[in-house]
């Protein structure tokens, strides 16, 4: 889940080259209802959006999960922060569909990239 098409192809090209099947959203609005409707075994998912923040795209997900009877008691979703933040600046809520698995700094994965 990702504003940025770049970032989106980017992490597209990695996740294929390990033969993963991949579902793509632009931000938050257009997740919701793949998450909901769908199982994933990993969300990646942009820190800072325009239309709707990670933060509030991860408490909506998990609120309207919560909800869903087809998710109930399924293990959580793990999630990996992607972003040009720090780690320090996230400010991670607390949700029970989702565990936090870690974090990816989008400065240093392109410019690994590029080297």
């Amino acid at each position: 889940i990702d504003d940025s098409l770049d970032s989106v192809k980017l992490m597209s090209h990695i996740l294929d080259h390990y033969k993963c099947d991949i579902t793509m959203a632009f931000d938050g609005q257009d997740a919701i209802p793949l998450l909901i409707n769908r199982h994933f075994d990993l969300v990646i998912l942009d820190w800072q959006m325009p239309q709707m923040g990670g933060r509030e795209t991860l408490l909506l997900m998990d609120r309207l999960m919560h909800e869903s009877k087809t998710h109930k008691n399924k293990r959580p979703v793990p999630v990996v922060i992607y972003t040009g933040h720090s780690e320090e600046e996230l400010e991670l809520p607390l949700v029970r569909h989702f565990s936090y698995m870690g974090f990816i700094n989008k400065r240093q994965a392109f410019s690994s990239m590029l080297r």
